[in-house]
């Protein structure tokens, strides 16, 4: 017996983010490589926690170890934003990204100009 299955359909090659940079204050389109390694590289970290953003479906990948988590070699310590649709405060990078009906990554709805909207970094 044969199973013809497309994996084309079901693989995606890459995935549409957007990259929160509190240490250089930016926020940029990014496209990565849909695993979990892709969000890793993304944020530079080894573990990751994600949050729901706001009233699309996407959410936010954010490095674990927090406040212990890494920052680049030229930085001689963390910096942080802030959302304006959550409480809290965020140590290093963050990435946004979408999520389907099924729970699986997509691409980012929400649109870098929304984005910068709602993000404030603090020094």
């Amino acid at each position: 017996m044969t199973y013809d299955i497309k994996v084309s359909s079901l693989v995606r090659e890459s995935l549409n983010g957007l990259l929160i940079d509190p240490f250089e204050r930016t926020i940029t389109k990014i496209n990565i490589l849909p695993t979990l390694l892709g969000i890793y590289d993304a944020i530079h970290a080894d573990i990751f926690e994600n949050y729901y953003v706001n009233r699309s479906n996407d959410y936010i990948y954010l490095d674990g170890n927090g406040l212990t988590g890494t920052y680049p070699e030229n930085q001689d310590h963390q910096a942080f934003f802030l959302l304006s649709t959550r409480s809290e405060m965020f140590a290093g990078y963050g990435l946004i990204l979408g999520t389907d009906e099924q729970g699986l990554s997509i691409d980012a709805e929400t649109s870098i100009e929304d984005l910068e909207s709602i993000v404030s970094f603090i020094s």
